[in-house]
């Protein structure tokens, strides 16, 4: 009884309101991936909060729509977080942005690519690729960031996703990523507490992002370029499942209420004690208990959700 009150207490306290800390306006931050998602709605979130905001957009058309919304609080700039001179760069445009001693107090390591598809279907060219944003991207700008983030003994938030606890079928070289943004996460924050910068991981569950658009697209394009007998192996039925499999998920299943991650965030940036983790949506949260789960009984329950094609489920 007693483990039991004591649990329901550390969970009131670990998700109810945090209050955040003040003056906003002296506070810079930075964030990638702003074209779309997260990340565009995040510095328009932080534009009406008073923050300034440097946005780190691929695109021309995403520098566009951010500056038609946001104030003249928000800075962006057009960086390929996969080209280093782009990252060379973004640091001398923000040096130069930052007022005269300043550092920045917050940076999101939002920008992010996914993928969906078997392994025995999947190029190492695809994995390359996935790693270069999710993981290389992230690393490469946060080295470059870190002088800056260590003058005002900064915050870092990098957003991982539940399948960097928990890897489904049919997500091997996005999960793989995830993993590694959690270790390194995991290592960059033990090692800034010399110098008073925390790091903070962001684990969302599935949310409707441009992030979701072409994985049906992209599922059977794997499956097309594989060869006739891996194509064999498993079938036209199989990818035609697989298709209707996503379809179904991302219409019926996938949150629209991205604003949940945003908060997430803001909460790490801004609260006086912010987590090292948070878990955003059900699914999360679901998937992160059953991590815990003996593999042979996590096994199972996804063979039997029916979320995955058939030949996942007749294993």
């Amino acid at each position: 009884m007693l483990g039991l009150i004591l649990f329901v207490v550390a969970a009131i306290i670990y998700w109810s309101p945090r209050p955040q800390i003040k003056n906003l306006d002296d506070k810079y931050v930075l964030i990638t991936g702003c074209d779309s998602g997260f990340g565009r709605k995040l510095s328009i979130e932080l534009d009406l909060c008073g923050c300034n905001i440097i946005a780190c957009c691929l695109t021309k058309r995403g520098v566009e729509d951010l500056t038609s919304i946001c104030s003249n609080r928000l800075y962006p700039i057009i960086v390929d977080v996969t080209n280093s001179d782009d990252i060379h760069r973004a640091v001398d445009l923000v040096g130069k942005h930052l007022p005269m001693g300043k550092g920045l107090w917050g940076m999101v390591n939002n920008a992010g690519i996914a993928s969906t598809g078997a392994i025995e279907w999947t190029p190492l060219s695809k994995l390359r690729q996935i790693f270069n944003v999710n993981v290389f991207g992230m690393v490469e700008m946060t080295k470059a960031m870190l002088p800056l983030i260590k003058i005002d003994q900064g915050r870092i938030v990098n957003l991982a996703s539940m399948l960097g606890r928990f890897s489904v079928p049919y997500s091997a070289s996005y999960s793989m990523s995830k993993f590694a943004v959690e270790a390194f996460s995991d290592s960059l924050r033990r090692e800034m507490k010399l110098f008073n910068v925390s790091v903070h991981i962001i684990e969302p569950g599935f949310f409707k992002t441009h992030i979701l658009d072409n994985l049906e697209d992209e599922f059977l394009q794997l499956y097309h370029n594989c060869n006739s007998t891996i194509r064999q192996d498993y079938g036209d039925h199989f990818a035609k499942e697989g298709v209707k499999k996503i379809t179904e998920f991302n219409r019926s299943r996938a949150s629209n209420n991205i604003a949940k991650v945003t908060k997430a965030i803001k909460n790490a940036l801004f609260s006086p004690k912010p987590r090292e983790r948070y878990l955003v949506g059900l699914e999360a949260n679901i998937l992160s208990l059953m991590a815990y789960l003996p593999s042979f009984i996590s096994d199972h329950i996804l063979y039997i959700s029916g979320q995955f094609p058939a030949p996942c489920r007749a294993i």
